[in-house]
């Protein structure tokens, strides 16, 4: 993976560089970007050096995740510049063979995703996409291919539809009705939940939510195939 630093990492305590090298490992070894979300969040709490989200602030909007550091740890203030802002499909390398979802690309420059057409491949079983940035010109279409061979990796595009991170598009009646029978499955249903809570509290009611919905893998992939035709 190809990362461009747009500003330091600055050693605010002796700690911020071992919460920063943590972060760093989680965007190497994830599959996708669920899987920053979910270990952001299952490693967010660490003994040796506090939290992640003490010593840093991210955005997964746009398309991109995006890392400012805090002037100290647990300050609502951040310095001017972020350290850097990668494009979702920047985390499904080519160069790295993996068993889950791996998303394939030809090309990556883009500050927002739009999709112009979705299909399921039945043959490689793949949710192939095409789609261009909104602030490049000419508006050329990108082709990329998500694997969905297993129902585990049908579930985790379920979950990028869910989180925002992907456009439904072509399913989009079908997602509704999918959110509506599983509402665990989006974080707008719990939302009343988390306000106001601490955030070890709010870890812990998106964790609970989290399990809800992958203990329930097979039936919402069965349902969602049956929504969609997709067999």
């Amino acid at each position: 993976m190809e990362i461009n630093f747009k500003g330091p990492v600055m050693p605010v305590d002796p700690y911020s560089q071992m919460a920063f090298v943590e972060i760093l490992n989680i965007l190497l070894t994830a599959g996708h970007i669920v899987d920053v979300n979910r270990f952001l969040i299952n490693r967010n709490a660490n003994p040796l050096f506090g939290s992640l989200s003490g010593y840093f602030r991210w955005s997964f909007s746009d398309n991109h995740f995006t890392l400012w550091q805090r002037v100290e740890y647990n300050s609502p203030l951040c310095f001017s510049r972020r350290i850097f802002s990668i494009h979702f499909g920047m985390l499904a390398s080519r160069d790295r063979k993996r068993d889950n979802t791996v998303m394939k690309k030809k090309h990556i420059n883009m500050s927002h995703q739009v999709i112009t057409r979705m299909a399921y491949n039945a043959k490689t079983k793949q949710i192939e996409t095409w789609q261009h940035s909104n602030n490049v010109w000419p508006t050329t279409d990108h082709f990329y291919a998500l694997d969905v061979k297993t129902d585990e990796q049908m579930f985790e595009f379920i979950t990028l539809i869910a989180n925002g991170l992907w456009q439904g598009r072509k399913w989009r009646k079908a997602f509704k009705t999918l959110f509506e029978e599983y509402p665990e499955l989006v974080r707008s249903s719990y939302e009343h939940e988390l306000r106001g809570q601490p955030w070890k509290a709010y870890c812990a009611i998106c964790k609970k939510y989290e399990e809800l919905a992958q203990s329930k893998c097979n039936e919402i992939v069965a349902r969602f195939r049956q929504l969609t035709g997709i067999v």
